[in-house]
C-alpha cells in the first residue's frame, strides 16, 4: 500500500553463520522491508578499550570476535541494527559505551546495514549518555573513524577547543583503565574549576564545567560502581 515507505520488522535475534540460508520469515516479507537485527550479543564483550580507538578506525579486536567474524552479513535484502547496550536490558543505564557504538556502526556499515538504533531511555544531561549519543551521531556519519576524530568533532566545541578536548579524552581512557587516582582526579578538578571560574573568565563554559565535574566524580566513585558513571553530580562550589 505504501511502496515508498520504510517498513521495518524486528527479528529479535542477531544474524550468524549457523543460519546458512535465507530464513523463512524473510521470504514472507516484501523485498523493500527492512529487517531490524539485534546486534547486542554480536558486539565484543568486554567492549574494546577506548584507547585502542584513539588511532585505529578498525581495531583488530573487532574482527577477532567469533560472534561477528569479518565478512558476515545479514541474509536479508535490507537490514538495520539495534543495540541494547547501556540500557536496563544490558548493563546499566549509566554505562559509557562509546566503544560499543563505534564498533556497532563500523561493523554495520561494513556488513551493508542501512541504519542503527538504540534505546533512548536516558537524558543527555547525564554525562554517560551525552557521550553515548555524541558517539552514535559521529560514528553513524563517519563509521570508519577514530576516537581522536570524535574528540575533535564532538568534544572540542563543548570543551573550549582541541587542547581541552584531547585532555578530556585522555582522562576518559585513564578512568576506564583505572589509572587515575582519586587524588589526581581532585587536583584536575580544582585546576578545571580555576580555569572556568566566572571570576577568572568572562565566558564561563557551564557545559564544560559540568562535563569535567561529572567525569572526575565518576572516577572518585569508580571503586564503588566499578563500571558506571553514577547519577550523582559533583557541584562546582
Amino acid at each position: 500500500m505504501a511502496p515508498h515507505a520504510w517498513n521495518t520488522y524486528a527479528t529479535y535475534s542477531g544474524f550468524g553463520q549457523e543460519m546458512g540460508r535465507k530464513p523463512y520469515f524473510s521470504s514472507r516479507m516484501p523485498p523493500s522491508a527492512i529487517a531490524q537485527w539485534t546486534l547486542t550479543g554480536m558486539l565484543s564483550e568486554p567492549q574494546i578499550p577506548l584507547r585502542v580507538w584513539m588511532d585505529h578506525p578498525r581495531p583488530p579486536g573487532a574482527y577477532r570476535n567469533p560472534r561477528w567474524p569479518k565478512g558476515l552479513c545479514p541474509p536479508t535484502p535490507r537490514s538495520a541494527g539495534f543495540i541494547h547496550q547501556a540500557s536496563q536490558w544490558c548493563g546499566s543505564r549509566t554505562d559509557v559505551v562509546v566503544s560499543n557504538f563505534a564498533e556497532a556502526c563500523l561493523r554495520s556499515y561494513e556488513s551493508g546495514l542501512e541504519g542503527i538504533s538504540v534505546h533512548g531511555e536516558v537524558t543527555s544531561r547525564i554525562l554517560a549518555w551525552k557521550l553515548n549519543y555524541l558517539a552514535m551521531r559521529h560514528w553513524t556519519y563517519h563509521p570508519e573513524s577514530t576516537l581522536e576524530e570524535f574528540t575533535l568533532a564532538e568534544l572540542a566545541p563543548r570543551l573550549d577547543g582541541e587542547k581541552d578536548a584531547r585532555a578530556f579524552a585522555e582522562v576518559m581512557c585513564l578512568v576506564e583503565e583505572g589509572k587515575l587516582s582519586p587524588d589526581q582526579g581532585l587536583k584536575t578538578l580544582r585546576r578545571i574549576r580555576r580555569r572556568y571560574s566566572s571570576r577568572n573568565s568572562r565566558d564561563c563554559n557551564l557545559t564544560a564545567c559540568h562535563m569535567w565535574s561529572e567525569l572526575l566524580h565518576w572516577n572518585s566513585l569508580k571503586k564503588y560502581t566499578n563500571r558506571s558513571i553514577a547519577h550523582g553530580v559533583a557541584y562546582l562550589v
